[in-house]
């Protein structure tokens, strides 16, 4: 029965050592006087560093009367005890003695000031329960510390994309309250930046910081690590403007690849020819989706990051070229029978332009003919019909001069216009000088105006 008891002690007193707890920060009432946390931790065996205690207080820091319990189990006998060798440094002494294993409780580690020390304990084995058998061991160290810890909080920060660079609100550090390090890092445990980083880009992001201090007189200083967000949400999504095109003409050969749009659209299906009966054509803007909010925005595809809307495209018909004959007479006989001009095949002339004849002379505007060195001169005298189908002794007589416009019918409608005149090339009045063929020219000048 007592054996049972003691190995149910020796457990508990071996979970105690073994689950010490982490560093620890109290947190402060809002507005009262910072308190400086002192931390104590023992050294045990090859476990490393584990906190036992941490004590807040606004001076200095003294522990007096805090106890450590040392008991590790051992496999090869029943059980350890200790008792003291009576040596110790620094901040770190050994009271009681453990003679017996029933005293083991009476071991107990005192700590005094800040700084680091170590105690010296001696092992001791009671073989197979014997107390009276007691077989003494190696002697172990036992080290202890007491640092101040670093106090810091960090403000988180939230806004709306604006293009610019934003970080943490701040980090407040409350001890040391002076002499402080602050390093930064996107990485948790990884503190490599000096300053705090900053992000543009709409996300949120996790900033790790960590304050550490000089150490002094009064000992060394426990980092603290924490973190804080940047928050930067979506702006709203900008105004989509469809673009205006100009009209353009049809043609079987062009597509929509050969219709620029602005920076940032793009025609869906640019091989598709346009056509003069559309409704449009479907064009894309590839839109910063990442920074923006375009949820609700028409057209709005999420998985291509686009806004996709139909385009107004006028396409007006082919313009056919106009097509018309004028009949002009090769050759003339002065006083002879009367030469013919007329306009035929007229198509596609645009509404409100004409076709128009117009005659003139020789170089001195007027009308002769040469041979040799003598001139004659001659008239023209011109008869056409009032309207299209006017009989032929239904018509207009015309006194022709040099410029004058002997013809025209309108494209629109011609209703009325006549399309030839009869144009008589009269006798000169006077007698030739000389014998032989007199010949002229008569330009005859034809337009659409």
């Amino acid at each position: 029965m007592k054996k049972k008891r003691f190995w149910g002690i020796l457990l508990s007193l071996v979970m105690l050592l073994g689950l010490m707890p982490e560093t620890s920060m109290t947190a402060q009432a809002e507005d009262a006087e910072p308190q400086l946390t002192y931390q104590v931790s023992l050294y045990k065996n090859d476990k490393g560093w584990k906190v036992y205690r941490t004590h807040q207080t606004t001076t200095s820091f003294t522990i007096n009367g805090g106890d450590f319990m040392i008991a590790v189990g051992h496999t090869s006998g029943t059980w350890w005890i200790y008792r003291n060798k009576g040596s110790n440094t620094g901040i770190m002494s050994l009271t009681g003695s453990a003679d017996w294993w029933n005293q083991r409780n009476n071991v107990k580690v005192r700590l005094n000031g800040i700084g680091t020390g170590s105690a010296s304990i001696q092992e001791a084995y009671a073989p197979n329960g014997n107390k009276n058998k007691r077989v003494n061991g190696s002697t172990r160290t036992i080290q202890a510390k007491i640092e101040r810890e670093c106090a810091a909080s960090a403000t988180d920060y939230t806004c709306e994309y604006d293009q610019n660079p934003h970080t943490i609100g701040g980090v407040n550090v409350v001890f040391p309250q002076s002499g402080a390090v602050i390093k930064y890092g996107t990485v948790n445990n990884a503190y490599t930046l000096t300053e705090a980083p900053t992000f543009t880009n709409a996300g949120t992001y996790t900033v790790y910081y960590q304050v550490s201090g000089t150490a002094d007189d009064l000992g060394a200083w426990v980092p603290v690590t924490g973190s804080a967000t940047v928050t930067i949400n979506k702006a709203p999504a900008p105004t989509v403007t469809v673009p205006t095109l100009d009209a353009v003409t049809y043609d079987p050969e062009k597509t929509l690849a050969d219709i620029d749009l602005p920076e940032g659209w793009a025609w869906t299906d640019e091989t598709a020819v346009p056509t003069v009966d559309n409704t449009g054509y479907n064009a894309a803007l590839t839109v910063d989706d990442a920074n923006y909010d375009y949820t609700g925005v028409e057209g709005y595809d999420a998985d291509t990051h686009r806004v996709i809307r139909t385009v107004a495209l006028t396409v007006n018909n082919p313009q056919i070229a106009p097509a018309y004959t004028v009949t002009i007479p090769a050759t003339v006989d002065l006083g002879g029978a009367p030469a013919t001009v007329s306009i035929d095949s007229m198509e596609n002339i645009p509404t409100g332009k004409s076709v128009r004849v117009t005659i003139e002379g020789d170089t001195d505007g007027n009308f002769t003919v040469e041979q040799a060195d003598d001139k004659l001169s001659y008239t023209i005298t011109g008869t056409r019909p009032s309207h299209l189908n006017a009989e032929p002794d239904d018509t207009t007589q015309l006194d022709v001069k040099d410029s004058d416009e002997i013809l025209h019918v309108d494209g629109a409608d011609d209703t009325g216009n006549p399309r030839y005149i009869e144009l008589k090339f009269n006798e000169p009045e006077q007698e030739p000088k000389y014998a032989g063929d007199y010949t002229g020219t008569v330009t005859f000048n034809v337009s659409l105006s």
